[in-house]
Order: structure tokens, then sequence, then C-alpha cells
């Protein structure tokens, strides 16, 4: 740059993201992670039908999902047998299924901890 001006420095920010999601039992813990490179329709079905079959959704078991109003989450959907959506109202924080869904698991951890410090823990998440 001339003297006296601001040098200007062309840059190209480039990102790569990965999503996770995650299906947590809010009763047992039980906890089914993913990740993808995105999100959208077709991504949340594949996802979908790879958790009702590794959850063994189906006539025996029925899974009820609760979930946000997220574009992926709100368009028509192949749901899988033994999967119920259950959708949030919309504008109600208060109703988010939690913000850390294995806040439980780790207070239990810490507890177990400070109550047996020299017993080996099993780790639930």
């Amino acid at each position: 740059a001339p003297r006296g001006e601001r040098p200007v420095a062309r840059g190209h920010h480039r990102f790569e993201w990965l999503y996770v999601s995650a299906f947590v039992s809010p009763a047992t813990g039980e906890s089914f992670w993913y990740l993808s490179t995105g999100v959208d329709k077709d991504l949340f079905e594949d996802t979908l039908a790879l958790f009702a079959r590794e959850a063994g959704a189906g006539c025996d078991r029925i899974i009820i999902l609760v979930l946000d109003g997220a574009g992926w989450h709100t368009e028509p959907l192949v749901v899988p047998e033994g999967i119920r959506l259950v959708f949030l109202p919309p504008y109600t924080p208060e109703l988010q299924p939690g913000r850390d869904p294995l806040g439980p698991r780790r207070r239990t951890n810490r507890q177990q901890a400070l109550r047996h410090p020299r017993r080996p823990r099993r780790r639930h998440c």
C-alpha cells in the first residue's frame, strides 16, 4: 500500500462444519449420536431411518420424538415405522427438552465419585 494508506488484504474464509444429531431418552439416558455434513429434509429422513433401525423401533417398540420447529423437521417427512413425531409449539424455549441432555448423568457420576472416591466409576455418557 502507498505510504499513509492502510493495506488491503483480500481473504476468503472457508469453514468445514459438522452437525451433531442426538436422540436421548430422558428416562434412561440411552442415546444415539450421528454426525452429518449438513442439515436438510433428506439427511434428516436418512438419520431417522438409521435411528429407527439401531434403536429397534417398530411394531413392538414405539419411540416418541420431541422436535422443535426447525425447517427440516417440519417439512413433510417419510417417518419410519415405530417412530412418532411430536412438535413443540413455536416460541416456547422453556419447553425445549434440555440444553444439556447428559446433565443428569454427569451429576450422577459426580455424586458417585464423591461418595466412593477410590471405587472405579462406570461412565454413563
